[in-house]
């Protein structure tokens, strides 16, 4: 079993080798007995991962669901499951996915800007996220544009963007989705194993009886 830096893998064929009550075990009747049951584990993982990495982050269950995969094991592939998140350049989350409102200041003289939600009289004054649950953040120097992919995964299509005192804009970006995962992975890691563990000990047993 290995925690990577964007997947979990359990390979529980590792477990039963190590294990010498197994040495007459034939590894096909193995593999078939534990497929279903390991793959059972897989899931429950995969619901348990997803709970830590939006506990405390504000990101739609949808939208790590776009970013992960899950490939299940069967008997052609052997017992071999993983959980991966993608991390690839189109993989990271733009901040503006936590974009909660547009900040504003008094402008007398301001025409106002209708399509960032800013009266007459008053200017933008930085973007308001909440990229922790409950703790929203001013960025003063921030402003929001449309982003050219548009809205997905139940995005809003926005991107916070900032300018440099040199005038270079910058794309700001969140927490992606693989980074939450690899704290996940690692924290729930030895608690998987365990689980592993004694699934591969009560099915060696039940197929110890089963070939008396």
């Amino acid at each position: 079993m290995a925690a990577r830096r964007s997947s979990f893998t359990v390979d529980v064929r590792q477990l039963a080798r190590a294990a010498e009550r197994l040495a007459h075990v034939d590894d096909a009747m193995f593999d078939k007995s534990m497929v279903g049951e390991l793959n059972k584990i897989v899931d429950e993982t995969f619901d348990e991962a997803r709970g830590r990495m939006n506990a405390g982050i504000n990101v739609a269950d949808a939208y790590m669901r776009s970013k992960m995969d899950v490939i299940h094991a069967t008997p052609e592939r052997g017992l071999r499951a993983e959980i991966i998140a993608r991390g690839g350049r189109s993989d990271q989350s733009p901040l503006g996915r936590y974009f909660t409102g547009q900040a504003t200041a008094p402008a007398p003289r301001a025409k106002g800007d209708p399509a960032r939600g800013i009266a007459p009289g008053r200017k933008r004054a930085g973007v308001m996220v909440e990229v922790s649950r409950g703790a929203p953040k001013l960025i003063k120097n921030a402003f929001t544009m449309p982003l050219r992919a548009g809205a997905e995964a139940g995005g809003n299509g926005i991107g916070v963007f900032t300018r440099s005192k040199y005038g270079v804009v910058q794309h700001r970006y969140g927490p992606a989705v693989y980074q939450l995962f690899r704290v996940a992975a690692g924290n729930i890691e030895d608690s998987v194993g365990d689980k592993l563990e004694r699934l591969g000990i009560v099915a060696a047993e039940a197929l110890e009886k089963a070939l008396e």
